[in-house]
């Protein structure tokens, strides 16, 4: 096991193009999902704008993920023992709130439409929201840097007849343009449809090169697999973190490219 830790100062200590690491996996994928959907048809990933300091064709992006099959077939179990214990929570919660005032007896008990009407007077009536949570956190594996993919290309969904805004044009951004019941639109990917105004990562050049792949049904998503396993000792989150290429070197070193770069 090789462990790396990223600070914050990784993505700065470097002028010229970054690379970056990007969480993948959870409730839509297991590492091994992802790698095997990117496989055929490469890695399609929605961000935030256009990253500062990336470059394409230069730029990589390091996925990390803390789910391995196992680790996401717990996720989504306890994601509906949660959804199950909110329910009757929530149903106890409005309840409780009812006795305090004086809407109901205290022994009387409620089913779910009840609990629905008795909030919406107690709403109504006090302006009070009646809310519950689970606070324990959700169970995870370990988190491993599993692969890598270099930007290819950018690519901006439009909506039908719409053209790309000149400023991302200047950006060498490329456009990719709705049609009902095309491509990337049917939930062909485990996240779900591409969305109208979104920006996307790809490890292939545009996002018909994608559809090209899907539709020949063959193996041609151009991501780079580990031989080791790399644990990572950083913060989970949602969006890219800008690591220095010589950051990107030691990530490789370290995990050994499964194919050639």
């Amino acid at each position: 096991m090789y462990v790396i830790n990223m600070s914050e100062k990784e993505g700065e200590s470097r002028s010229g193009p970054k690379d970056f690491v990007l969480w993948v996996g959870g409730y839509a994928y297991s590492r091994e999902s992802f790698e095997k959907e990117a496989e055929r048809l490469g890695v399609c990933r929605r961000v935030k704008g256009f990253p500062s300091g990336l470059v394409v064709g230069k730029s990589r992006v390091f996925l990390v993920s803390d789910m391995a099959q196992e680790d996401r077939e717990a996720y989504r179990e306890e994601i509906k023992t949660r959804d199950r214990a909110r329910y009757h929570m929530w149903i106890d919660a409005v309840r409780k709130k009812a006795v305090e005032k004086q809407l109901i007896p205290a022994d009387q008990k409620i089913s779910y439409k009840e609990a629905q009407a008795l909030y919406a007077e107690i709403l109504d009536t006090f302006g009070e929201k009646v809310t519950v949570a689970i606070t324990k956190p959700m169970p995870r594996g370990k988190p491993i840097v599993f692969a890598f993919f270099l930007v290819r290309g950018v690519s901006y969904v439009v909506g039908s007849g719409m053209d790309l805004p000149k400023e991302l044009v200047n950006l060498g951004i490329t456009k990719y343009e709705y049609e009902p019941g095309g491509f990337g639109f049917n939930d062909e990917r485990g996240c779900g449809s591409l969305v109208i105004g979104g920006t996307y990562l790809l490890s292939e050049e545009d996002i018909s090169k994608v559809k090209d792949l899907a539709e020949s049904g063959t193996l041609g998503g151009r991501i780079v697999g580990f031989a080791r396993e790399v644990l990572y000792k950083g913060a989970r989150a949602r969006a890219l973190k800008a690591i220095s290429q010589v950051a990107g070197d030691k990530l490789i070193r370290l995990g050994v490219p499964m194919e050639g770069v």
